[in-house]
């Protein structure tokens, strides 16, 4: 009779459970819970809906599903009706949360039973993101889930595997790590090191491939950003650290191009006590690697077993660079020197010879304080302009505190010279030959002079005589200033100053008899006058010198009347 009825519209008003039979018995199952439910028989709804859920997966049963729920969702009496463990509940709970039934450890009961198809159906009405499919199947859903990610971390490819590592799901991470890693720079994957944090070791471990994979196709040197990396502190892996020094260390030509690079950023973490810590342990193996070796010199250079393993190494690599390491860490050159020479003295000889330049230097340096204007100095160590070594000299001007080099005058040179101390050394001949003539100028060699006069005439003291040099006569002595050659010289230790010096400038004279006076003299005033006795010979000789007599301490003076003031009168 249903069958033979053209409008079924009316019967299911009137006959709601004989025509959602007929329906379940044609399998429209949608429309026998929409009937069942509308008569109050929850049971064959249920029934009902156990049966769609068990048809073959299609987008019909997809609809017919969805249309169930909806049926189901609007009887608030038949929800209540449904056990929670029979699956007509699950179908529900899922429309209903998919998170909440991902996360009802019946995941893989949705799976299982309602399908692929009716599951992302339910996430995408609830408009939720697709990585939701993955609590309910990493393995089912990964295109969807990995496609999800990648739009989500969209210039930011490491969060994908992040993403995944944090689900513990590492073999999944390193299926995608292939396709990431593909479309990224040598840049782009050191910024994907850098966000990695020292808990994720499975990224950097893949991380550390990918570069190892890179250096053998492109031999580039990355290893070297991979340990300042590593050694990071966010990014903390120590295990990788060594193992990307030691790939620095393959070959001569990468020690002698990487090593400062590397044992720069070892040693500035030298003070870490897990790096001490791990090196300790590693370098009691048999047969350390040749980092372990430069990294145990670098950061213990005092440790006994450094001789054996560092024979290995100079022989391997050369002196050179366990010389470096161990002048990092040791900063005295005796001290290095001594380290070093256990491991061979003859190829590390030259450091002896850099610690005697240095002592020599520094006796240079405090051989410079005593240099003082108006000292007799002669030229020496000068490699370009040999001719002018053993040239006596005065000094005019003081150091220069930029140049750090003196002015000096050379004798029978009209040329002033800018000379560095090292250059130059005090002259004490001029000293000796003032000392011969008995032209001394302290009072202590007056006392000892062999005269037999007990006061005899005093010693003589240089003074300029002004009427002489303005006279300009053809005498002896020649004149003081004298205008100087603007000559350059080539010699890095010598330059020639320009034009006339603020200092009165030196000239010897070309007399052989005042070779041993000094040179700065002046002309004494001719009086005649000056000197009486016995003595007169002598005064006219030396006032033709243009000397003049200086009273000695002892010898008695002359009294002078005194100077009282008188009573009742001005002082004068």
């Amino acid at each position: 009779m249903i069958r033979a009825c053209s409008n079924l519209s009316d019967l299911e008003h009137s006959l709601p459970l004989p025509v959602g039979d007929f329906f379940h018995s044609n399998t429209e199952y949608s429309q026998a819970v929409r009937l069942y439910l509308q008569g109050g028989d929850f049971k064959m709804a249920e029934k009902s809906t156990a049966r769609a859920i068990g048809m073959v997966e299609s987008n019909q049963r997809c609809d017919m599903l969805q249309n169930i729920v909806k049926f189901w969702e609007g009887h608030k009496e038949a929800k209540n009706f449904l056990p929670s463990s029979s699956i007509s509940f699950l179908l529900l709970l899922l429309f209903r949360s998919p998170k909440d039934a991902a996360a009802a450890q019946q995941a893989q009961k949705c799976v299982s039973m309602l399908g692929c198809k009716v599951i992302k159906l339910a996430v995408s009405q609830k408009g939720l993101s697709k990585k939701v499919l993955y609590d309910f199947s990493s393995e089912a859903f990964k295109v969807e889930v990995t496609k999800a990610l990648v739009e989500e971390y969209k210039g930011n490819p490491i969060g994908v595997l992040q993403w995944y590592v944090h689900r513990n799901n590492s073999s999944r991470a390193t299926e995608v790590a292939k396709d990431v890693f593909m479309k990224c720079s040598n840049d782009e994957l050191f910024k994907m090191m850098s966000l990695i944090t020292s808990k994720e070791t499975h990224i950097s471990e893949l991380l550390f491939k990918e570069v190892l994979n890179r250096e053998k196709k492109t031999k580039k040197d990355l290893f070297i950003n991979t340990v300042k990396i590593y050694l990071n502190s966010n990014s903390w892996n120590l295990e990788l650290a060594f193992k990307a020094s030691t790939e620095t260390l393959r070959t001569k030509e990468k020690v002698a191009k990487n090593m400062t690079q590397v044992s720069k950023e070892w040693y500035s973490k030298r003070n870490d006590e897990r790096i001490r810590d791990a090196l300790s342990r590693k370098f009691r193996m048999k047969n350390p690697t040749n980092f372990l070796v430069s990294l145990n010199l670098l950061l213990n250079p005092e440790d006994p077993r450094n001789v054996t393993f560092s024979k290995r190494f100079i022989k391997q690599f050369g002196p050179k660079i366990v010389e470096s390491l161990v002048l990092k860490s040791v900063s005295n050159p005796k001290h290095a020197f001594s380290i070093l020479a256990k491991f061979d003295v003859s190829a590390f000889n030259h450091l002896q010879e850099k610690i005697r330049e240095k002592e020599i230097r520094q006796k240079e340096i405090l051989q410079e304080e005593t240099f003082a204007v108006n000292d007799r100095v002669k030229v020496h160590n000068l490699l370009k302009r040999k001719d002018l070594n053993g040239k006596l000299g005065t000094i005019i001007q003081g150091k220069n505190k930029k140049s750090e080099r003196y002015e000096v005058k050379l004798d029978g040179i009209n040329k002033t010279w800018a000379l560095k101390a090292s250059n130059i050394v005090k002259d004490h001949s001029n000293m000796e030959s003032s000392s011969d003539n008995s032209y001394e100028f302290n009072d202590s060699d007056s006392d000892s002079s062999s005269s037999s006069d007990a006061h005899g005439p005093p010693p003589l003291l240089p003074r300029r005589n002004d009427s002489d040099s303005e006279s300009n006569s053809s005498g002896d002595i020649p004149p003081l200033n004298s205008q100087d050659s603007s000559v350059t010289s080539d010699d890095d230790d010598v330059s020639v100053t320009h034009g006339r010096s603020r200092r009165a400038q030196v000239v010897n004279s070309d007399s052989s008899d005042d070779s041993s006076m000094p040179d700065l003299v002046s002309h004494a005033k001719s009086s005649s006058d000056s000197d009486n006795g016995s003595n007169d010979s002598d005064s006219d000789s030396d006032s033709q010198r243009g000397f003049r007599r200086v009273q000695p301490k002892n010898s008695p003076r002359k009294q002078q009347p005194s100077r009282r003031k008188k009573k009742g009168g001005k002082k004068r």
